[in-house]
């Protein structure tokens, strides 16, 4: 399954209501991330630096159901306030990465 990630930037002092919010994430977004075709999908914090990874059979699909829904657009209008922007609007390119390993389960 491919892996793709991405990256951002968050405003200072909004690390831990960025923590909070993903805690406590609605229903409804994780049932679209399922039904958009994400299997997995992680995120992680270093100070305001945030990388998400997530495998999906298909990015452009992906991409194609979550800019279709309104729960997503609801979602990004809430934590627009939390992410520092780049001038274009943008808050992170995905790009595909290359599987060089994965740990085997035990024998």
């Amino acid at each position: 399954m491919p892996l793709y990630a991405w990256t951002m930037s968050l405003h200072a002092g909004k690390e831990e209501e960025y923590d909070r919010r993903h805690r406590e994430i609605w229903p409804d977004m994780l049932a679209l991330l399922h039904s958009a075709g994400i299997t997995q999908y992680s995120i992680f914090r270093d100070g305001s630096t945030v990388f998400g990874c997530f495998e999906a059979a298909d990015e452009a699909a992906v991409r194609a159901a979550m800019q279709a829904s309104p729960v997503n657009a609801r979602w990004q209008q809430a934590m627009a306030p939390l992410v520092a922007s780049a001038p274009d609007n943008s808050i992170g390119v995905t790009r595909k990465l290359a599987r060089a390993w994965d740990m085997p389960p035990p024998r």
